[in-house]
């Protein structure tokens, strides 16, 4: 999803197929949406999904990673994008690790005077690559936002394993 949001000039929509699974009967495990016939609950994916559709900027900004080797299939690490809010006046930074231990980047944001003590990290991450939610456990793997602490124009930042981090840094100029 990193990479659709920056190729936002060519994609212009994406969809997450499939969509609902019946915890009973099902034809493949990768749904969105599971349910029985009195409960629902969305997968890990499903949270991602929503942690971007929540954080979108309408301008997208040039982010650099450095130090490290650009992340692959064969290769974990850090994808990352940039965006601005203009109407809330933030710079959302989404950092992905694939990577099985933490991973520490500076993050520099450049232009910018001041970062407010108000700005947020939302992190959805899971203990192994084997947890996901269920009827038993719906919010196991589930987003959650803190004020981040630390924030300014240039900080280090800790990501956790398995894990998708939105930086909210509200800005003032």
């Amino acid at each position: 999803m990193t990479g659709l949001e920056r190729n936002a000039d060519l994609v212009i929509m994406s969809c997450y197929a499939p969509l609902f699974g019946h915890e009973d009967r099902w034809q493949w495990r990768p749904d969105l949406i599971w349910f029985d016939n009195l409960q629902s609950y969305g997968s890990a994916n499903y949270y991602v999904q929503q942690v971007f559709s929540l954080n979108r900027g309408d301008v997208v900004l040039p982010v650099e990673v450095s130090g490290q080797e650009p992340p692959s299939s064969q290769q974990p690490g850090l994808y990352v994008t940039s965006s601005r809010d203009s109407e809330k006046d933030e710079i959302i930074v989404k950092v992905v690790n694939s990577a099985a231990q933490p991973a520490t980047a500076e993050v520099k944001i450049e232009g910018i005077k001041r970062v407010s003590s108000k700005s947020t990290v939302t992190v959805l991450a899971a203990g192994s690559l084997t947890d996901e939610n269920s009827l038993a456990e719906p919010r196991k793997i589930a987003p959650v936002t803190s004020r981040l602490k630390d924030a300014d124009v240039s900080f280090p930042r800790t990501f956790p394993p398995y894990s998708l981090s939105v930086l909210r840094l509200r800005v003032r100029d």
